[in-house]
């Protein structure tokens, strides 16, 4: 028996990961959902309903994970399979009517590395139910009040932004606390709606009550999935990268495009720099992307100390001093391209100045080799962030 169907998000974590927000939660009667890590709920004639899932959450101090337990509108998923079986379709099209250049793309997006691209699209907010008692005194009127009641008697409700992922189109145009009233012309009072009317269209026309106002607004939707061509840069044994969804979900400014996710223990990061950091300047040269930072470390010598401005991720700057180390602790950066057949990864050395002295070894700039990849010595960033030593 389904006791009830709640819009939910999994709450946020000390260290960002990724996290099921804006979905509808569902909750059955029964001791036994507590022990099932997935399946399916079913109705008396065996038809599939919804799908029992288990969710990550935050890591507590003693380092384990929260798990949540819920029932999935069968909706979301369906929404998946048939956007990914549509674009398996084209790309069949394509490859048998394309040209020899275009036959060659689509087979390498079948390739081991990578999948056909998901064409699917998000609005870059997180959203959660508000009731019409709290509407009122926020200014909405009477006819919406009706006009939400006509519509859901069962669950009359608005949904409100608690966050705007910053840097998105949305925060253009969005702000925390505005209250959605309608997407296209269609009044929003359920997460499955809400999953549906942004999934598919670049851009939306979105009704708000801000201030006790009603706004209208044209919003741009993003990919659900980014750039495929992924990217980061190993230095003094800090991974640093572009932020994730989760880091920007999360974060009320961006500081700079080079976010610290994890280090290698016993590296020269240990002593100052670590996870949940962004590094914003390295000695007078600011570091505003992946680029600018490779290019400022090319300046640095090896064997000497190094000033790194980081910002943490409550936003408070700070200065730290490290020892570049070539010989055990190379500059190198890893770039998904699909060019090795196995991987998909390259692997990329950069060489920095010389020390004064004259001794050490330094690495050849711009060598590329295949990377292979040791994926258990990482561990996951939402705990201490570190990686174990020989990775």
């Amino acid at each position: 028996v389904i006791t009830d169907i709640t819009p939910l998000s999994i709450p946020t974590s000390g260290a960002p990961r990724a996290r099921a927000i804006n979905f509808d939660s569902i909750t059955p009667d029964s001791q036994l959902a507590q022990t099932c890590l997935s399946g399916v709920l079913a109705d008396k004639k065996g038809r599939t309903k919804g799908f029992w899932m288990c969710f990550l959450g935050a890591r507590n101090s003693n380092g384990n994970d929260a798990e949540y337990y819920m029932g999935m509108h069968p909706d979301s998923v369906r929404r998946v399979v048939k956007s990914l079986i549509k674009a398996e379709d084209d790309q069949k099209i394509a490859l048998r009517e394309g040209s020899d250049g275009l036959i060659g793309a689509v087979q390498s997006s079948f390739s081991g590395w990578q999948t056909p691209p998901l064409p699917l699209r998000r609005l870059s907010v997180e959203c959660v139910p508000v009731a019409m008692v709290q509407l009122r005194a926020m200014g909405l009127s009477d006819d919406w009040v009706a006009r939400v009641e006509r519509e859901n008697a069962e669950l009359r409700q608005l949904f409100l932004i608690r966050r705007i992922e910053v840097g998105s189109p949305s925060a253009e145009e969005l702000k925390e606390l505005d209250v959605i009233l309608e997407i296209n012309g269609k009044l929003l009072t359920s997460m499955d709606d809400f999953d549906a009317l942004t999934c598919q269209d670049e851009e939306l026309t979105i009704k708000i009550l801000r201030d006790e106002a009603i706004l209208d607004r044209r919003v741009r939707t993003v990919p659900l999935e980014h750039d495929r061509k992924l990217r980061f840069v190993a230095w003094m044994g800090a991974l640093v990268h572009e932020p994730q969804v989760a880091v920007l979900q999360q974060s009320t400014i961006l500081p700079s495009k080079c976010y610290i996710s994890g280090r290698f223990l016993g590296s020269p990061a240990s002593y100052g720099l670590g996870p949940t950091q962004w590094i914003v300047r390295v000695n007078d040269i600011d570091t505003p992307d992946l680029d600018a930072l490779v290019r400022a470390v090319k300046l640095i010598r090896d064997k000497s100390w190094v000033r790194v401005k980081i910002v943490v991720f409550d936003n408070v700057p700070a200065v730290v001093s490290v020892k570049m180390n070539q010989h055990y602790w190379p500059t190198m950066e890893m770039v998904r391209d699909g060019n090795d057949p196995n991987t998909g990864w390259t692997k990329i050395l950069h060489e920095c100045l010389p020390p004064e002295d004259g001794d050490g070894d330094t690495v050849m700039e711009g060598v590329q080799e295949p990377a292979h990849l040791n994926l258990e010595s990482v561990s996951n960033e939402g705990s201490t962030g570190q990686i174990r030593e020989g990775a």
